[in-house]
């Protein structure tokens, strides 16, 4: 384990946020001990795919790619029009993954009674913060309003944009990639720490840039939402998913050892606090369990998402426990355990979730094994041929036509953007955030 400590400078934390902090500390020790005892994991007993059943998917996958190309090279230009599309988009969508994936009307409902429009009404949200921001940043932080708006689901809470989901999800693109950037100095990294801490922590903050300018106006935005006297545990858990953060810098380095870092400890802690975050950012408070949950579910995607990244971060020198690994020896065992691991950590899932929220709960559950099918399959060069086929006969798709479907689509994202934002003009209900001091570039 790494030897870290925290910076001096820190002023002693109160006894509450202590409390927080060893529930972090002991969070992150159950997840680790249910990573070993995962070691033995083989895959999941999955139906096979039949070859045919595989074609005629492909064949929906490919006919679904192709109207999407289509679609975006006439734009929509009116709202009309912009909602016309997103109907017709709707109804393919779910024409197409309920004959490959499986789902049913009621995991399909989820998307256009609130997870869609949400979307939309962030898009425009992020854009009124920041006109100049990047469609690329609106996507990575859409991904975090989707698990957001999953726990409002969950919860029993109406599915809405706020101001706090929309601060708390800018917040990513704002500082994650920054700190990922092996680019970047670890000075001017260490220097943007020490002032969002700072904020995080309630003290003024000068901004020293405009980056930082834009962080610390989100930080304004929360505390707008949730007066840090009346929700302490949410900043304090704000606070937790910022010192794992720091912690992951020092993932950053060129051939780092495991005996130098706890590479393992770190990725669970990191995302665990993450969706932790999440929570807080949705209900104000939480209950031990759903703490629990959160946090399981937050290691297991932080993992998988690890895993996805696997040759970007080798590229970079990101130390992970599949980029460490994959030096040495085929992924096989590692893919098979973070099967496991999501299986364990999403079963209390019905525990803390209200029963109109079961079919999320069913969606969540097929999805883990989705996810990490499809990194297993982006990933296959570092896996076994045999382990690859393995996992492929039970996927919906042959890998190869996933990987061809990936690169129609990766040259449509900002058309595809525009296609989400239309859904704004049929989401006038949802929140609109209030003017902010930020405004750059412009």
């Amino acid at each position: 384990m790494s030897d870290e400590q925290p910076p001096t400078s820190v002023s002693p934390m109160p006894e509450r946020v202590c409390a927080l902090t060893e529930r972090v500390c002991a969070l992150t020790e159950r997840m680790r001990a249910l990573w070993w005892s995962c070691q033995d994991a083989d895959l999941p007993s999955w139906l096979p795919v039949s070859a045919t059943t595989q074609r005629t998917n492909q064949a929906a996958l490919d006919r679904m790619v192709t109207r999407a190309v289509d679609e975006s090279r006439t734009p929509p230009t009116s709202p009309q029009q912009r909602l016309a599309l997103q109907e017709r988009s709707l109804a393919a969508f779910g024409e197409f993954a309920q004959s490959t994936l499986g789902f049913q009307p009621r995991h399909l409902a989820l998307l256009s009674n609130g997870f869609m429009p949400a979307l939309a009404a962030f898009s425009e949200s992020a854009r009124r913060f920041d006109p100049a921001i990047a469609g690329a940043d609106i996507l990575q932080a859409g991904r975090n309003v989707s698990i957001l708006n999953a726990l409002q689901h969950l919860l029993g809470m109406p599915v809405q944009i706020t101001p706090a989901i929309t601060a708390y999800s800018l917040l990513y693109p704002y500082t994650d990639n920054y700190l990922d950037d092996p680019a970047v100095s670890a000075a001017d990294k260490a220097a943007l720490n020490q002032h969002l801490g700072q904020r995080l922590r309630g003290q003024p903050t000068a901004p020293t840039s405009e980056r930082e300018r834009a962080i610390l106006a989100l930080v304004d935005m929360i505390e707008t939402q949730y007066p840090r006297r009346d929700y302490p545990e949410l900043f304090e858990s704000l606070m937790a998913i910022h010192r794992a953060q720091e912690r992951s810098v020092g993932l950053v380095r060129p051939r780092i050892s495991p005996y130098e870092v706890d590479v393992l400890g770190i990725s669970l802690e990191k995302g665990g606090t993450s969706v932790l975050a999440d929570g807080y950012i949705t209900a104000g408070r939480l209950t031990p369990a759903q703490e629990a949950f959160m946090f399981g579910w937050g290691a297991f995607l932080q993992l998988a998402d690890d895993l996805q990244d696997v040759h970007t971060d080798a590229h970079d020198g990101v130390a992970t426990i599949f980029t460490l690994t994959a030096r040495h020896r085929p992924l096989d065992g590692l893919c098979a355990r973070t099967l496991a691991f999501g299986r364990h950590v999403l079963e209390p899932a019905p525990a803390i979730a209200t029963p109109e929220s079961t079919p999320l709960v069913e969606l969540m559950q097929r999805s883990g094994d989705l996810l990490v099918q499809d990194a297993i399959g982006r990933a296959q060069d570092l896996l076994s041929r045999d382990f690859v086929r393995r996992v492929e006969r039970c996927f919906p798709f042959r890998f190869s036509a996933l990987s061809r479907a990936r690169g129609q689509l990766a040259r449509q994202r900002v058309s595809f953007m525009r296609e989400i934002e239309g859904y704004a003009s049929a989401a006038q209900d949802h929140w609109q955030p209030p003017p902010t001091p930020y405004r750059s570039r412009q």
